[in-house]
């Protein structure tokens, strides 16, 4: 479905997608393994500051 003016307002990319899912960021971070890669630095240093996923909580 195309919808009048939106070519104008989005920029289209093609990337290749992967899969991924919450669980496997979770597990990740409860294991102590790297998820920057998975969902970017910015998020990363996020769950880091705000002690997300961690196993103690």
């Amino acid at each position: 479905m195309r919808l009048a003016g939106l070519e104008r307002r989005f920029l289209t990319l093609n990337l290749p997608s992967f899969s991924i899912s919450a669980t496997d960021i979770r597990a990740r971070v409860r294991a102590a393994e790297p998820v920057a890669p998975l969902v970017g630095d910015a998020v990363a240093r996020y769950i880091v500051h705000h002690h997300l996923y961690q196993a103690d909580r």
